[in-house]
């Protein structure tokens, strides 16, 4: 068929439309089909668009759209239908071949509309086969190039792109990942809670509510803070070339290496060591709660009436002011047996103290002093990134504190009033922001005189 007979006015057609990453792509692809519409006088009768869906990671049978428009065309809901370029409707040489041959069994033809508007070939053409298949080849040499470049990169420790982790903002101009102080605090406690043996929900109850990239409130849940102790940007580290939903990435190596552009907020240690916790406590070889307590003796102290194991049980209000922790025998022979925990902790604690000095020796002395040099080493950078991060917070109050009283000078219209309320609901923000970083000093100047009573 000749493409000016198909084109005549009022004929219905579909459009099929589809892009991986950029929205603006299928703006694009809408547009110049509304507009060939228009130039011939068609009607567009409905339109099926893949948004945010590569045709090479997706199989076709995963293709919403593409296999709604499949099933219609037995129905006479269109004459024909239309794409921006027949690669939107697959890359790959074989499975375009087969879709085309289902339109061609229907009676439904396809006009492409870039570069000029056309008809597709008939199916089993080798002409239209080979293009298919160039453009295919064209673009695997594109990917091959990219990923070459990539893993160079990789093996640099260079950044190879994607979102700043949550505690970390990318700049272009340094090529640096600064760190957003009050957000490395969370980051910090989310890994100091997992080492201490409290779960990933748990963890995302006691967390308070962050602001994400887009200026949204959220609270945290499992995901979140699973994803954080996965993430090795936080040890300094990058994953690259990990995409097992690429089809075509499947069995290419992956390259774990350290990032040069960026402050870790754990060590490499750290962050092995909840990671390996997280997959066993996936694969249920850790109950998730086997260190979740803070009872030292929990499931080795028994009663001296029954040698039943007494029963850990918190009696603590108004977190630790009143109540006590207990071990409690649960028999019916000894159930008022009730010994408060606080004293036990505290001989364990002495007894181990005397162990250590007794048979220790010097060599575990000094892997115990050169731990708590490190931990007021990094209470020390902690304590600077905070102290930086309230100056940054304070300078832009102060520049908002200006805008304010700009805006206040003017006339009090509509605009300016939202300016002002916008203003302001910013600078409640960054007070939080600020009170809670203070609060973290008080923790750190605490913790600092402890530490240094522990190294005497």
């Amino acid at each position: 068929m000749d493409i000016n007979e198909l084109l005549q006015p009022n004929r219905r057609c579909a459009f099929y439309g589809r892009y991986s990453t950029d929205k603006q792509d299928m703006d694009l692809q809408l547009d110049k089909a509304k507009q060939f519409a228009k130039d011939y006088q068609l009607i567009i009768v409905k339109k099926y668009t893949d948004e945010s869906v590569s045709a090479t990671k997706k199989e076709l049978n995963e293709r919403q759209k593409l296999n709604e428009l499949i099933d219609d065309l037995s129905d006479d809901l269109f004459d024909f239908v239309i794409v921006f370029r027949i690669d939107r409707i697959s890359r790959d040489p074989i499975e375009q071949e087969k879709i085309r041959k289902l339109f061609a069994a229907a009676g439904k033809p396809i006009v492409i509309l870039s570069p000029t508007p056309t008809l597709d070939e008939e199916p089993g053409d080798v002409f239209g086969f080979i293009k298919s298949a160039l453009g295919m080849f064209e673009i695997e040499q594109l990917r091959e190039r990219v990923r070459s470049k990539g893993e160079a990169g990789a093996q640099k420790g260079e950044h190879q792109g994607g979102k700043a982790p949550y505690g970390y903002v990318y700049n272009k101009k340094t090529k640096l990942f600064n760190q957003v102080a009050d957000e490395i605090i969370n980051v910090r406690k989310i890994f100091d809670m997992y080492k201490q043996g409290l779960g990933c929900p748990k963890i995302a109850d006691t967390l308070p509510k962050f602001i994400n990239k887009k200026g949204e409130v959220k609270k945290w849940t499992r995901q979140k803070v699973e994803s954080i102790i996965k993430n090795p940007k936080y040890a300094g580290y990058h994953l690259w070339g990990k995409r097992s939903n690429h089809k075509l990435s499947k069995g290419k190596k992956t390259i774990f290496t350290k990032l040069k552009n960026i402050e870790p907020i754990v060590t490499k240690e750290e962050w092995d060591f909840c990671n390996n916790l997280l997959q066993k406590r996936g694969k249920k070889l850790v109950d998730p709660k086997h260190l979740d307590t803070n009872y030292l003796v929990k499931n080795v102290i028994t009663c001296g009436h029954c040698n039943s194991l007494l029963v850990p049980e918190n009696q603590e209000t108004n977190g630790g002011a009143s109540g006590h922790r207990l071990y409690l025998c649960k028999t019916e022979k000894c159930k008022k047996v009730r010994i408060k925990a606080q004293p036990i902790d505290e001989i364990i604690r002495n007894r181990i103290r005397v162990e250590i000095n007794m048979f220790a020796g010097n060599s575990l002395v000094n892997k115990i002093n050169i731990s708590l040099k490190n931990d007021n080493e990094k209470l020390n950078k902690q304590y600077k990134i905070i102290e930086d991060g309230i100056e940054q917070y304070s300078k832009k109050m102060r520049e908002i504190d200006y805008k304010i009283h700009r805006l206040s000078k003017l006339e009090l219209n509509e605009d300016n009033k939202n300016f002002i309320e916008c203003f302001t609901m910013y600078r409640i923000d960054l007070t939080r922001k600020v009170e809670l970083l203070e609060q973290e000093l008080k923790k750190i100047n605490k913790q600092k005189p402890e530490l240094f009573i522990l190294q005497s």
